[in-house]
């Protein structure tokens, strides 16, 4: 009888671990960068590298952003510069909405809210190897309260 839990909790495990894993397939890197005192100095620059093996394939790239439920703005504006492997650099100011004209909350959670926005979607990475992207928060102000995280989330597109 022990023998016959041992090997279906065995079971049990083995294929929850294949579900988990078969769900996130896609991933290519995913990564998060702590604020310290969830206080963004506009100095402090948040850097994510990650590898490309895969030419060929199209990759959706999404910024994450971790914020208070009380921070004060609906939006929080970006520098982002990524850069190749090649050398070549690109810089990007992006406005990043995170609640609605009413106020709503576009992320999910609870005291700290979780937001995955699209940045680059069925985007080619040109040459293989290291690219890094970098990110400044732009809002005019040298210390920004209300951010906890940022994220860096690079998956595959699946071919259909």
């Amino acid at each position: 009888m022990k023998k016959r839990i041992k090997k279906v909790f065995i079971l049990l495990i083995v294929f929850s671990n294949v579900f988990f894993i078969s769900c996130d397939r896609n991933k290519v890197y995913e990564g998060f960068e702590e604020i310290p005192g969830d206080v963004w100095d506009n100095k402090q620059k948040i850097n994510f590298v990650f590898e490309i093996d895969d030419t060929l394939a199209l990759h959706n790239v999404y910024i994450h952003i971790r914020h208070a439920s009380n921070y004060q703005y609906k939006n929080i504006w970006l520098f982002v510069k990524s850069s190749a492997p090649n050398g070549l650099v690109q810089i990007d100011t992006l406005e990043c909405n995170l609640a609605d004209d009413l106020g709503k909350w576009y992320g999910k959670g609870g005291d700290i809210l979780n937001l995955q926005m699209p940045w680059k979607m069925n985007v080619r990475f040109a040459h293989k190897g290291k690219y890094s992207v970098e990110y400044e928060q732009a809002m005019r102000m040298e210390q920004l309260p209300g951010i906890a995280q940022m994220g860096l989330r690079v998956e595959k597109v699946d071919a259909k």
